[in-house]
């Protein structure tokens, strides 16, 4: 009897030890490990702030559609709804891209945007949008034309060039025949016309600025040298100077030089500049305007520092 009841203490003891290891034998390590790693990827995503924008965000966001004047959810590049004279499309065209427009070294992105509210249009708009690390900031929208057709959209040292043929006057709405070079540059939450080239029955419309060069250190008067392909009429443009904001500071006629309407043209003349303080940036810009309606048929510009 005794040794049946040692036997018992005995095993008795040997299942209490058994059953009290068992913790020890769990990894409880575990969780601190994946803690640790969690805590570790947050502060590396502070550390290092985002690269910026990609184009699949701006697919799949929520959006100001500037024709529909109206906020969409974008839904891998498009947005869909209604039918007949209620139908809306909102719809990325694969021609948007991404660049930094403001110079802080995130990406930006550059959307071509097509869009339709319900009739046979179909209007092309460049929209910017800037990456603010959490999210992004909406331009005002430049209407390119109603079914545009977008060659390509680039971009170089934040300016926006936009290749595409738009409507002549004389063209039917399917079939726009109009070559254009548009160029933008971002002034505040505009994307602003600097640059524009037409070709239209063979014939150039371009300016060609050489001297005074981007970003020149300029002062008092300056030299204003280049040439066109094609002569203005009556030989006239129109020069304008802008502050940094985009602000009109002052303007006038400029005369070219060319042997016969239509024929190349040269420029070579002094303009003085406005009264601004030292180190202020002006952009300079001449233009060709129409005789009919006074739109611009070409137009270059140059940005300068003053000294």
């Amino acid at each position: 009897m005794k040794k049946t009841i040692l036997m018992i203490t005995i095993l008795s003891m040997i299942v209490l030890n058994a059953c009290q290891s068992q913790p020890t034998v769990q990894r409880v390590e575990m969780p601190a490990s994946t803690t640790e790693a969690v805590t570790s990827t947050t502060a590396a995503t502070t550390a290092n702030p985002s690269a910026g924008l990609t184009l699949n965000e701006i697919q799949n966001a929520t959006i100001f559609a500037p024709q529909a004047q109206k906020n969409v959810q974008l839904k891998d590049g498009k947005y869909e709804s209604g039918s007949g004279i209620d139908y809306g499309l909102v719809e990325v065209l694969p021609q948007s891209i991404l660049a930094d427009l403001n110079g802080d070294g995130a990406q930006d992105a550059v959307v071509a945007l097509a869009e339709n509210t319900g009739g046979s249009g179909v209007f092309v708009s460049l929209v910017g949008f800037l990456s603010t690390g959490s999210g992004f900031n909406q331009t005002q929208a430049v209407l390119i034309d109603d079914r545009a057709q977008i060659n390509s959209v680039s971009a170089a040292n934040g300016k926006i060039t936009v290749d595409a043929l738009i409507h002549g006057e004389n063209d039917v709405m399917v079939s726009p025949t109009l070559k254009v070079i548009e160029t933008y540059q971002l002034y505040g939450n505009s994307l602003t016309l600097v640059d524009l080239q037409k070709t239209a029955e063979k014939v150039e419309r371009k300016i060609n600025i050489e001297t005074p060069t981007e970003q020149e250190s300029v002062s008092g008067n300056i030299e204003v040298k280049g040439n066109m392909p094609a002569a203005p009429f009556e030989n006239n443009l129109r020069y304008r100077f802008y502050d940094e904001s985009g602000s009109l500071l002052n303007e006038g006629a400029f005369k070219v030089e060319s042997e016969d309407v239509g024929e190349p043209a040269t420029f070579d003349n002094l303009l003085t500049l406005p009264s601004v303080a030292d180190g202020a940036k002006l952009r300079l810009e001449l233009t060709e305007e129409s005789a009919k309606d006074g739109s611009p048929l070409s137009m270059a510009s140059v940005d300068l520092v003053v000294k």
